[in-house]
């Protein structure tokens, strides 16, 4: 780990369901992607909506959520039953779905407090999400329950 990061986890209870994006149109199943080892997986970049507003709505570390670095493999369980996204009035997509529990290990830089990443990933979970696909249409919040387990390698 580079000298200027600190590695953590952050433990986040699942609001409203963080849904899979990995369409099957021919299905009409949403998944979430995976890992060559089955291990759901969060693309980096779907974070950055999530600290950007967390970071202005506390007008505290704007400067260095970008510098913030996600692993993108998330321990969690998949619901066993899918949820039903309708895309149009009679047109929809079943998908698996986050629904209770995801630790999730990021890298943060070392002049960054632990108090102020926690913040921002709270108010940002709570009012953006997390959701591939359009963040407003209410997919992907959760709360921040526990963060600041330094991650031993």
């Amino acid at each position: 780990m580079d000298a200027r990061y600190r590695e953590i986890s952050a433990v986040l209870k699942i609001t409203v369901p963080l849904l899979g994006s990995k369409i099957n149109y021919d299905s009409r199943v949403g998944l979430h992607h995976r890992s060559p080892d089955g291990d759901v997986v969060l693309l980096p970049g779907w974070w950055n909506q999530t600290l950007e507003y967390g970071a202005k709505a506390l007008g505290r570390g704007q400067a260095q959520v970008r510098a913030i670095k996600f692993d993108p493999i998330v321990r969690c369980d998949i619901s066993p039953e899918h949820i039903r996204r309708y895309t149009t009035d009679d047109s929809y997509i079943d998908h698996e779905a986050i629904e209770r529990l995801m630790v999730v290990t990021l890298a943060i830089p070392v002049q960054l407090q632990v108090d102020t990443v926690r913040d921002i990933l709270d108010k940002g979970g709570r009012y953006v999400g997390l959701a591939p696909f359009k963040w407003h249409r209410n997919y992907g919040r959760f709360e921040v329950v526990d963060i600041g387990m330094e991650v031993t390698t």
